[in-house]
């Protein structure tokens, strides 16, 4: 199994990963899954609690560019996982894919428990 890369967090923006810290959300990388690198917005820090608490991702394919996947936080018959409502258009950087997931984040937020 090919591992993907870890994205040093530390190299994505500063004010992007105030924005994210102040809605109290976490940029979270691992290496344990196939694919290309990603950067998951999650409500908890913990690399193995991602299912759970994952709000977006962003991805970087091989073009170059990188795609957000923003979460619309509905809960289905109780389990904790929850929907993607969809797939963003590409976005030149990881902070351009990021702050469109927090963009989703701040719009289902209202209506819904996270």
């Amino acid at each position: 199994m090919v591992a993907m890369a870890v994205v040093n967090l530390s190299a994505i923006d500063k004010s992007v990963r105030s924005e994210v810290a102040a809605r109290g959300l976490h940029l979270v990388s691992v290496d344990e899954h196939p694919g290309p690198p990603r950067v998951f917005i999650c409500t908890d820090p913990d690399p193995d609690d991602i299912g759970f608490t994952l709000r977006g991702h962003v991805t970087f394919d091989a073009a170059s560019w990188y795609t957000a996947y923003g979460m619309n936080g509905l809960l289905h018959m109780g389990a904790p996982a929850i929907d993607v409502i969809h797939s963003m258009p590409p976005f030149p950087s990881w902070e351009a894919g990021i702050i469109a997931v927090l963009n989703a984040f701040d719009q289902y937020a209202e209506s819904t428990h996270y």
